[in-house]
């Protein structure tokens, strides 16, 4: 029997790969990452889904925006501050709400009026509710009440 698995819940600096090194796994890694994320999502209407992030969800994340900014080694440290706070630090639920509308005239309107929706999301199951605590580190509303 193999030990337990430790789980992980901050990327440091020695995670991350070369950009070389990346660019040979990262075919392999967004397939992998894909099918994980296929079963750590959930709809709540035909706009929204939630995404449950994790250590292997938020390292695949910050590896992806090094490649494609291409910002080396100065970018790094800026990456694991944005997404680090993204990995459950161990009994809590970590997700992204995503509102995602193809349409260009549909998407705007709905943002404009969905200001300060980060306020008032809660999680309801087995009678118990739980309500989300935003990020702090920017204010996702303009000041006239676009998300």
């Amino acid at each position: 029997m193999s030990p337990p698995m430790i789980p992980r819940h901050e990327i440091t600096r020695a995670d991350i790969l070369s950009p070389e090194d990346y660019a040979a796994v990262r075919p392999e890694r967004k397939r992998a990452v894909a099918e994980l994320k296929k079963h750590r999502r959930v709809g709540v209407g035909p706009d929204a889904t939630f995404y449950f992030e994790s250590y292997d969800t938020m390292l695949h994340q910050v590896h992806e925006m090094l490649y494609i900014e291409k910002g080396g080694e100065q970018q790094i440290l800026g990456e694991l501050r944005a997404y680090n706070p993204m990995i459950p630090g161990g009994r809590e639920l970590v997700a992204t709400l995503m509102f995602e509308i193809d349409e260009p005239g549909r998407r705007a309107e709905f943002l404009a009026g969905l200001g300060g929706v980060e306020e008032t999301v809660t999680l309801t199951f087995s009678g118990e509710t739980i309500t989300a605590t935003p990020e702090q580190d920017v204010d996702r509303t303009t000041a006239d009440g676009k998300a």
